[in-house]
């Protein structure tokens, strides 16, 4: 191609998903950024499955490429921190949005796999069908129809591999149920999939359930058969993954609070932590569900639940679990369960002792738990399960050493020190704040003192330079004759001439030698 031809002039190419997530808020819209995921080449090959794990042969009932492997997980993260990040306002605005196929950001989750934590988030936006929940004609989002007249529970029974997205949809419109697009009903859709999902006939056998609990006029069924399965009855059934991608959906999803379900006990009195922890559920699970609590004050909480028999997680974790880590962020978390019995009278160090000695870490367990009982404060749990920075417990080592001596400089320095690394949250720095407050006095006093010290010392010094320099006879007139032969320059021609002998040495005076001339 010649050079300098209209074709050679630069064009840049459109921006890719990554660059447009990296802009602002100002930046693409939520449709936008879906649109830009879904035109990403699959990265798999046809009836395999992608390096997400993710069937390929999914039919997409839109045309292009295949369902699963257009979207990766990584992206919708991204899609729902935007949509978290957007105002209450420009969020629903952007709900209703459809591109040319009357696709929305809801129909992109449905059809392309998206976590029911997005699906959750954008339905919470349009909880009713009042007007600001609706768009220019009306409908609410769950009766928007693409350009097939295709509704979203049409799309998601069609397309959509977790059952739980489906309920959800179900939940919120059960209407759909009943409604014919082209391709027919939500049921025709599901069975028109065959066995390309492997969970297609619990679809299948929920949306039967679901339809004829409408038509019979069953709220109370309907609502039965779209139950999500919570947390608690998760962990009874020892699913630990499903329990985990509960627990993950939830961090996501700021319109659910989860805190309920992580608080919520069964007939015994257990929280799904108790279960994890009795059955050793994974320990990526119990950090989770610790980190998922809202607060320190929820942490503690949740912590200091008890069963019917009176054990808290601690004396449980104790007794049942063998990973160290977790029992050490326990007693950090919540120290006071140390000293806590059950209702047979048992802390969680006899549970420790009791269990049997074959457990693998039997001896670490009793050893850990032996040393944090007999700590004599909460520092020193800490510094015991290995939580306190190295640095920090120096520091606080000197504060003590000062505290100890009631050497109030010293204890400003290390608050000082101690605040610039950890902000003063511990209980010794609040203490020694107080005593450096009593101490005041005493160190304005004490500089007071030296202050007088030093002020004393340069008078007494002046005084010496000003004695070295006066007669020793008359102690007035400044010394200026030299006495021979000693050589003593000690008196004023004066009282020098009045003088026989040295006054120093009482040597004979043989002459006197005026300095001044």
């Amino acid at each position: 191609m010649a050079t300098g031809a209209p074709s050679d002039v630069f064009v840049p190419p459109p921006p890719t998903f990554q660059q447009a997530v990296s802009t602002d808020l100002g930046g693409p819209e939520l449709l936008d950024l879906c649109k830009l995921a879904s035109e990403r080449p699959p990265i798999g090959d046809v009836g395999g499955f992608d390096r997400d794990g993710f069937p390929t042969d999914v039919h997409n009932p839109l045309g292009g490429p295949t369902v699963s492997s257009t979207f990766l997980p990584r992206s919708w993260d991204i899609i729902l921190q935007r949509a978290r990040a957007l105002e209450d306002r420009r969020f629903r605005g952007e709900l209703f949005k459809a591109d040319e196929d009357g696709m929305t950001v809801l129909n992109f989750a449905l059809c392309w796999n998206g976590p029911i934590a997005l699906v959750e988030l954008i339905l919470s936006k349009c909880r009713t069908k009042a007007p600001k929940h609706t768009n220019e004609a009306g409908e609410h989002i769950l009766q928007m129809r693409s350009a097939a007249g295709w509704l979203p529970l049409h799309l998601a029974a069609a397309t959509c591999l977790d059952l739980n997205v489906i309920k959800v949809v179900i939940r919120h419109y059960p209407e759909a149920l009943r409604d014919s697009c082209t391709a027919g009903t939500p049921i025709d859709l599901a069975k028109s999939m065959g066995t390309d999902r492997s969970n297609n006939a619990e679809i299948i056998e929920l949306l039967e359930n679901c339809r004829a609990c409408f038509e019979n006029q069953d709220p109370v069924g309907l609502l039965q058969h779209c139950a999500i399965e919570d947390l608690l009855s998760l962990t009874k059934k020892f699913d630990w993954p499903a329990c985990i991608k509960r627990v993950r959906w939830s961090l996501m999803n700021p319109a659910i609070r989860f805190m309920d379900e992580i608080l919520k006990t069964d007939a015994s009195g257990w929280t799904p932590l108790a279960h994890a922890i009795k059955w050793q559920g994974p320990s990526d699970l119990i950090t989770l569900i610790l980190h998922k609590c809202e607060s320190d004050i929820d942490k503690k909480r949740l912590l200091s639940m008890k069963d019917n028999m009176g054990h808290q997680a601690l004396h449980l974790a104790a007794a049942h679990y063998d990973d160290i880590v977790i029992i050490r962020s326990f007693i950090v978390d919540y120290p006071i369960a140390l000293q806590v019995t059950s209702d047979d009278g048992r802390t969680p160090l006899d549970l420790a002792k009791g269990t049997n000695s074959q457990r693998a870490i039997h001896a670490e367990i009793v050893s850990l738990v032996d040393c944090c009982t007999s700590a004599k404060d909460e520092y020193e749990v800490k510094k015991l399960c290995g939580a306190i920075d190295p640095t920090y417990a120096h520091l606080r080592d000197s504060l003590q050493a000062a505290v100890t001596c009631r050497d109030c400089d010293k204890i400003d320095e290390s608050i000082a020190l101690l605040e610039a690394i950890r902000l003063g949250d511990d209980p010794l720095v609040g203490e020694a704040k107080v005593l450096a407050e009593e101490l005041r006095p005493q160190q304005a006093f004490k500089k007071l003192q030296r202050q007088v010290s030093e002020k004393n010392r340069a008078l007494n010094d002046l005084t010496d330079k000003l004695d070295a320099t006066v007669c020793v006879v008359c102690m007035v007139n400044q010394r200026s004759t030299v006495i021979m032969e000693c050589a003593h320059l000690v008196c004023c021609p004066t009282c020098a001439n009045k003088l026989t002998s040295c006054p120093i040495c009482r040597g004979k005076i043989s002459r006197k030698i005026n300095t001044k001339g």
